[in-house]
């Protein structure tokens, strides 16, 4: 049988080193149901319930670590633990904990990066449903952040002026029309948009290229 060589009690878990040379991290209060000492002898049954909860001790602190760094998605949450080799029904559980606690907030989340975002970047809606998906929010989440944020629209002449900036960068070459249109649409603008500030320009005299149709 398993035997419990050395037990150390720390601040927030018990250490419990064993005779295979496993060293497990349970929290405090499982002692409240389980006496540990050292020489205690483990059978199967007691053996794997510590390796669970010791699991599962350490899968929800290395969570903690993460989110304290910064927020994250579920799904980036779920792939930097899967890393850590951590069981998927303890990342499951851990995760499901934390949104209950709403450690987690997968819609908060994409509010709080379109406004971080748009802060320093003049950029459309397109191009954060882009970079909100590929960080695993979920459409549904997506779409009602943009329709409630505070920042859900960039106003035309902050658009415009971000084009002036960029045709002054390529005042010299030529086709300024389309690299004007791809630009705009790097930025996540719709083609609405961009043929306003064509548009615009060309009014002003600032484009004197026609803007090739698709």
């Amino acid at each position: 049988m398993i035997e419990i060589t050395e037990i150390k009690y720390r601040e927030t878990h018990i250490q419990l080193t064993l005779t295979t040379g496993e060293v497990f991290q349970v929290p405090g209060n499982i002692t409240g149901h389980l006496t540990l000492k050292k020489g205690l002898l483990l059978d199967t049954g007691m053996y794997e319930y510590l390796k669970d909860e010791s699991e599962r001790f350490t899968c929800r602190r290395k969570a903690l670590d993460y989110l304290s760094l910064r927020n994250r998605t579920i799904i980036e949450l779920q792939r930097l633990l899967k890393k850590k080799d951590f069981s998927e029904h303890i990342i499951s559980e851990i995760i499901n904990s934390l949104v209950s606690s709403g450690y987690i907030d997968d819609y908060k989340y994409a509010v709080d990066y379109i406004s971080t975002r748009r802060r320093k970047k003049v950029i459309g809606d397109s191009l954060l449903k882009s970079e909100l998906f590929r960080r695993g929010v979920p459409s549904k989440s997506i779409d009602r952040a943009i329709r409630k944020s505070d920042d859900t629209s960039v106003e035309f002449d902050t658009i415009y002026n971000e084009s002036l900036k960029k045709l002054a960068r390529i005042e010299h070459k030529k086709n300024k029309p389309a690299k004007i249109a791809l630009f705009l649409r790097q930025r996540g603008f719709d083609s609405s948009i961009i043929r306003k500030v064509i548009d615009r320009m060309k009014e002003e005299k600032k484009l004197l290229e026609e803007f090739p149709e698709p």
